[in-house]
């Protein structure tokens, strides 16, 4: 009885270790999660920009008439 005893009182320690460790993990992601939602708020997406950009803006502050330069 008592080796049987022994064995499970190692068996939970065990298991307190490796339980320790997920909780860890799981804070961890948590916090990365979290911080990874808070950037994906925040992003702005821009689809179609031209190659030469300058120059674009250029034309089309000549097209309202309200030139930058």
């Amino acid at each position: 009885m008592k080796v049987r005893l022994a064995d499970i009182i190692v068996s939970m320690n065990e298991l307190r270790k490796e339980n320790e460790k997920l909780r860890a993990i799981v804070i961890e992601l948590t916090e990365q999660l979290s911080s990874e939602l808070h950037m994906r708020e925040y992003k702005i997406e821009i689809d179609d920009v031209p190659e030469n950009l300058n120059t674009t803006v250029v034309q089309l502050t000549k097209t309202v008439d309200n030139p930058l330069i």
